[in-house]
């Protein structure tokens, strides 16, 4: 049996301290920050024709996923990334989570 998949980030949005926490496709954390990444995905996915939302890279990250984006560790965190303001401390398991991702970083 493999290890869950898991990635948590730590860090500063308008001005607090949040967590957000994701564990085999599922994310857990401030609540407002959830909501705000799971409407980013909502944006990503419906508004592909509009060049005030559109993000290339993340586009290319969700074609290149095989289910739902948010169940992709690399989806994840890149739109994470995007909506924390100042990230303080990252944890991934295995810590080459990313890697391992339909939607892989590393051709960043």
């Amino acid at each position: 049996m493999s290890a869950e998949r898991s990635f948590s980030v730590s860090g500063v949005r308008n001005g607090s301290l949040v967590s957000i926490r994701w564990v085999e496709g599922k994310l857990d954390g401030d609540p407002p920050t959830v909501d705000l990444i799971e409407e980013e995905v909502e944006l990503a996915l419906t508004n592909r024709e509009d060049m005030l939302v559109y993000d290339h890279y993340l586009d290319d990250l969700i074609r290149k996923c095989q289910s739902y984006p948010l169940a992709d560790p690399a989806v994840t965190y890149y739109i994470v990334t995007r909506v924390i303001d100042t990230i303080r401390e990252c944890q991934f398991s295995p810590r080459n989570l990313l890697e391992l991702t339909d939607a892989n970083l590393s051709d960043r």
